[in-house]
């Protein structure tokens, strides 16, 4: 039995290394909006959010022209889609932040505004379905009495 000085696992390495570097990778487009980083409690959250979008499209090299937030986030979708070939990756971290910071009595009116605006938002996901390889949304939820 003759034997070999490598053992299969570096063998396996090697042959599994030979054979990535014939593929090339896409990179797949993200869209990462976190709410807690996002400056909605200086200005308006709809402006926050256009600000944010903007901010992404421009990452990519890319301008959007929409004028509402709805349209804007629906054709950074498309546009990130068409442009790399690859279904659109959408992250919301703590999508119900603008809403739990205005929960005092106070603050009510905010809140329900940002409940509007945030419903026109997110209602742009189920449309742009052929567009979205994922869409990954955390929640904040945490009440403090």
């Amino acid at each position: 039995m003759p034997w070999s000085t490598s053992s299969g696992a570096e063998e396996t390495s090697s042959k599994a290394s030979s054979s990535t570097t014939n593929r090339t990778f896409r990179s797949i487009p993200v869209i990462k909006i976190p709410f807690a980083s996002i400056s909605y409690r200086e200005i308006s959250l709809s402006t926050a959010l256009n600000d944010e979008l903007d901010r992404i499209a421009h990452s990519y090299g890319h301008s959007l022209a929409g004028q509402s937030l709805s349209v804007k986030f629906g054709e950074l979708i498309k546009v990130l889609h068409t442009a790399s070939g690859q279904k659109v990756v959408v992250l919301i971290d703590e999508y119900d932040k603008p809403l739990i910071d205005y929960l005092d009595k106070d603050s009510l009116p905010c809140a329900r505004q940002n409940r509007s605006v945030l419903k026109s938002f997110y209602s742009v996901l189920k449309n742009a379905d052929p567009n979205l390889k994922l869409v990954f949304i955390t929640i904040l939820n945490c009440f403090i009495y």
